[in-house]
């Protein structure tokens, strides 16, 4: 069985690593280890106050923290890893073998307090130390409260008013060259389903880049319907995405000079040229601005039987087949659904983008990037069983994936999903320490617990829809290992209130404090990907 175990061990060590914070916006990591007492000393005061602190630290927004535990993942790998021996684990009585244990598993801080009461008076000692230097830097204060009486409300009490104190008094010193980084807040959670408001899409969340082609044909059809600026819009974006293809910027140059902005027709005459453009037809480019400029000086206008697109004729012949005249307009049609869903995503306003990509999907359903495009936004609005069966579609209309646009995806789901367990988990946290504090009543965190329990099953399935390449498994491993934390954290708390049993609350932290890592370790492994 221990065989078995160690084994296990080791297929999670190959895929996940230990737990640095690395982005710029992320908080340093802080190892709590329990609080002691003296001999004969109260037990349950050191539980509260080892609770206390870890909640008064997080809510500094400098750190985030991990309670130590032996029989943590984290600590086991260390131990096969050989960053930590056995004996190491097990015997961290003095503060110097604390700071070691938090170096070898990558904090850069290590915490530890003492408890000491004496009839009324309640004393707490905490120390925290800055690991990352050759020599540790140590910070020390102390604080003392009076208990009212000696009922476990009064020490309770007395508990928070002291580690509330002490993690002031550190704060100040040890964290005082750290920013605040603020948690990330959503909407209620509600059911997985419902669309929940979000601010813009994640920054490297956006929709795969329309093809220069599309935006041409809608260019051409504005400038058929006399709608000139909306088709130096659509020239722009086309000569964007390639800036070095001539025939565009001369389409763009005399869209510019139908609106009389000959001086912007001019450069791009001279970039197209620059590109490598057919002299001849820059001649006749040149020829129809200069047209339009003496018409717009009121000189006779050239003959209207001029093609406005500088061709001797139409640049295709017009379809024969009425069916065919259909198919083509539906398929214009769906790309300016698919143009106008961009804008209203960039504009924030998911639910209307959603809508304009399940138009285009109706106009043109062999098309691929609506059903990606509407995939992307449900994740990112937290709507992910949405997501999942848009996902299926898309596996549907487009079964073979090229590998660059296979990344492309994988960037933008683990972005949505990654931002939304690190919301929960920050929740899930909060919600506990409010209903410890008397500040969330009891129905109201069991309604919260059935909400986490379900979004993580929702979450979960999802997980195995998410396109990712292959390489990205063991992360995906990590994620699917947080998301079944933090349902055995949701089905501990349960438990606790249905019973009131006091270790179903600690177990329930402690699955939490492993899915918070599990994340972290995810963010380590998938940096630079």
């Amino acid at each position: 069985m221990r065989l078995h175990f160690l084994l296990a061990i080791i297929v999670l060590a190959f895929f996940l690593q230990t737990c640095v914070c690395l982005a710029q916006d992320s908080k340093s990591l802080l190892l709590l280890f329990q609080c002691s007492v003296q001999e004969g000393g109260d037990r349950t005061a050191a539980e509260t106050a080892t609770t206390a602190l870890r909640d008064y630290f997080r809510d500094t927004g400098r750190v985030d923290v991990a309670l130590f535990s032996a029989e943590s993942p984290t600590v086991m790998r260390a131990v096969i890893e050989k960053r930590l021996t056995e004996e190491q684990v097990a015997s961290y009585a003095d503060r110097s073998q604390r700071i070691e244990v938090a170096k070898a598993l990558g904090f850069r801080y290590a915490a530890g307090a003492e408890v000491v009461r004496v009839e009324r008076m309640l004393t707490l000692s905490l120390w925290v130390a800055d690991v990352t230097g050759r020599r540790p830097v140590i910070y020390e204060t102390s604080r003392k409260a009076r208990t009212g009486g000696d009922n476990p409300n009064d020490m309770n009490n007395a508990v928070q008013t002291a580690a509330s104190g002490v993690v002031t008094d550190i704060s100040g010193k040890a964290f005082a060259d750290l920013p605040e980084v603020k948690e990330t807040e959503d909407a209620d959670i509600g059911t997985p389903s419902v669309a929940t408001p979000t601010a813009a899409p994640p920054t490297d969340a956006k929709p795969t880049q329309l093809p220069s082609t599309d935006y041409i044909i809608r260019a051409d059809d504005a400038m058929k319907q006399g709608n000139v600026a909306v088709a130096i819009a659509d020239y722009k974006r086309a000569v964007d995405i390639e800036p070095n293809n001539f025939d565009f910027r001369l389409k763009l140059a005399e869209a510019f000079s139908a609106k009389g902005m000959f001086e912007d027709a001019q450069e791009q005459i001279a970039r197209a040229v620059a590109a490598g453009a057919d002299p001849a037809r820059i001649a006749q480019i040149k020829k129809k601005i200069a047209e339009s400029a003496s018409d717009a000086a009121g000189v006779e206008p050239p003959p209207p039987d001029v093609d406005p697109t500088g061709t001797s004729g139409p640049e295709s012949a017009p379809p024969t087949s009425k069916r065919a005249k259909e198919a083509i307009s539906a398929q214009r049609a769906a790309i300016a659904k698919l143009i106008e869903g961009d804008d209203l995503w960039k504009n924030e306003a998911p639910d209307d983008a959603a809508a304009a990509y399940r138009e285009s999907i109706q106009l043109n359903s062999s098309d691929w990037r609506a059903h990606e495009r509407l995939a992307i936004v449900l994740a990112s609005n937290s709507r992910f069983e949405e997501s999942r069966q848009a996902l299926m579609r898309l596996r549907v209309v487009q079964p073979v994936v090229p590998a660059d646009l296979l990344l492309n995806r994988y960037r933008m789901f683990r972005s949505a999903f990654d931002k939304r367990v690190g919301v929960l988990i920050a929740r899930f946290d909060s919600d506990a320490s409010e209903f410890r504090r008397g500040r969330l009543s009891k129905d109201a965190y069991a309604v919260s617990i059935r909400n986490y329990l379900s979004e993580m099953d929702t979450m979960k399935r999802f997980l195995k829809e998410m396109p990712s390449p292959a390489s990205r498994d063991g992360v995906n491993l990590s994620r699917d290992l947080a998301c079944g934390l933090i349902a055995q954290a949701a089905s501990s708390a349960s438990e606790y209130l249905k019973t009131g049993q006091d270790k179903l609350r600690v177990n329930a932290a402690a699955y939490l404090d492993e899915a918070r890592l599990e994340m972290l370790s995810v963010s380590r492994s998938d940096a630079g990907f």
